[in-house]
């Protein structure tokens, strides 16, 4: 019995979460969207949820999480025909863990780890055919190896 209520109230607050979060349409919401000082805001009010936009074709262009105006989470780019372009995470406005760009083709051009919106720990890039170019260490933006 116990494990019911805990099941439902957690189920409950998943649906409450999930209902508070805002995902808007940037090219029809532009009017109402403004950017002051790097703090994105909706309608007056620092952000938070997701904003995206469409091709005209209706493939997804880019979606972009805020939290409190500044970006957070995920962030992704595609290509028109709906291939993955890059692939960012966020934390308080600064780019945080992995970040992936891709060629057109699918292909991995270039991953690389931050912390605080420095280069941290190991970058690679390659060529198109998916074969390795360069790749370094770093620690608080500077080139370690």
């Amino acid at each position: 019995m116990k494990t019911l209520k805990r099941s439902i109230t957690v189920l409950v607050c998943l649906i409450l979460f999930t209902s508070c979060t805002k995902s808007i349409d940037g090219e029809k919401e532009d009017a109402y969207i403004e950017i002051r000082e790097e703090i994105t805001y909706y309608k007056g009010t620092p952000f938070t949820g997701e904003i995206f936009e469409n091709y005209n074709n209706g493939q997804l262009y880019y979606k972009i999480n805020f939290k409190d105006g500044k970006q957070d989470g995920l962030s992704e780019w595609y290509y028109e025909n709906g291939q993955l372009q890059y692939k960012d995470n966020f934390k308080d406005g600064n780019r945080d863990g992995l970040s992936e760009f891709y060629y057109e083709n699918g292909q991995l051009q270039r991953k690389a780890n931050y912390k605080d919106g420095e280069l941290d720990g190991l970058e690679e890039s390659y060529y198109k055919n998916g074969q390795l170019k360069e790749k370094g260490n770093y620690k608080d933006g500077d080139i370690i190896d």
